[in-house]
């Protein structure tokens, strides 16, 4: 591996700024200018546009949009586009703000994240839903005074995408690429309309080879998988937003109430209405 160069924080930040936070237009360089650097600083960063090969700690990573790479400090990195440029944001900050994170919720983010314990970073692709979610914290982090409690805000969102229902399957990320594909496409509207079909269309493969894989690699049949995104987004709609029941079952695909009912019974232990008062009390009302 070449000689890492060390980077520093305070290189990026000014006076009284406790984190740098960037969008950064990445472009090809020559070969001899794209070295590996290490830092003093943990950091965050994820795709909006294009492509990258990431090399980490002498392995190489292809990322795309939606990936987000939690940086530790022991990792030696360099990131170079595929193809004419690509759009990263990135945020840098001191490993002591971790501290806060981890007194508080070290059970939850144990062997995840900035905690990952393996060789590589981990990177997590992110869903439409939670794609949106990180560009709208972006924009306020970016709009927010570089403080402590402004980056403590920001983590805790980001790390909750991490343990939302909106998490891979185990396996999904194992599989080949079109798995992951036709796993993300299930957090959109269109996906989940499309049902088996459309997870079959989207992957460009025939029923039996789909079907095969993601048994092999998930332990379910493409209809559990659907079926799991659907239960997935329905209770989340319920607690988060004031769509009738019936609207939501259309929203997910499933627009035969009593079909919605059965899978979302099997999937929570519960009726959709008695979910939705269990997880949205009315703290005015009680």
């Amino acid at each position: 591996m070449p000689k890492a160069d060390q980077r520093r924080l305070e290189d990026y930040t000014s006076t009284g700024e406790y984190f740098h936070f960037a969008r950064i237009e990445l472009r090809p360089t020559p070969l001899a200018s794209a070295r590996p650097h290490s830092q003093d600083y943990v950091e965050l960063f994820w795709l909006e546009r294009g492509r990258l090969v990431h090399t980490v700690n002498g392995h190489n990573q292809h990322l795309g949009v939606g990936d987000i790479v939690f940086m530790r400090l022991a990792d030696v990195h360099k990131l170079e586009p595929i193809g004419a440029s690509a759009l990263l944001v990135n945020l840098a900050f001191p490993s002591d703000a971790l501290e806060f994170v981890a007194q508080r919720h070290g059970e939850v983010v144990a062997g995840t994240a900035f905690w990952a314990t393996g060789h590589l970073p981990e990177v997590r692709p992110l869903g439409a839903w939670a794609r949106r979610a990180l560009t709208l914290w972006g924009h306020r982090l970016d709009a927010a005074a570089r403080t402590p409690l402004s980056l403590d805000a920001f983590l805790l969102a980001v790390l909750s995408l991490l343990h939302s229902d909106t998490t891979l399957p185990p396996g999904v990320e194992d599989g080949p690429a079109w798995l992951l594909e036709c796993w993300r496409n299930l957090d959109t509207r269109e996906g989940l309309k499309g049902g088996v079909k459309g997870f079959v269309q989207a992957s460009g493969r025939t029923p039996a080879h789909v079907a095969r894989t993601t048994r092999q690699y998930t332990g379910c049949s493409p209809s559990a998988l659907v079926a799991k995104a659907r239960m997935a987004t329905a209770a989340r709609l319920l607690v988060h937003s004031s769509m009738a029941i019936v609207e939501i079952a259309d929203e997910v695909g499933l627009p035969n109430l009593s079909h919605f009912y059965g899978q979302f019974k099997s999937a929570h232990g519960t009726t959709p209405r008695r979910y939705r008062n269990r997880h949205r009390g009315d703290p005015v009302r009680g």
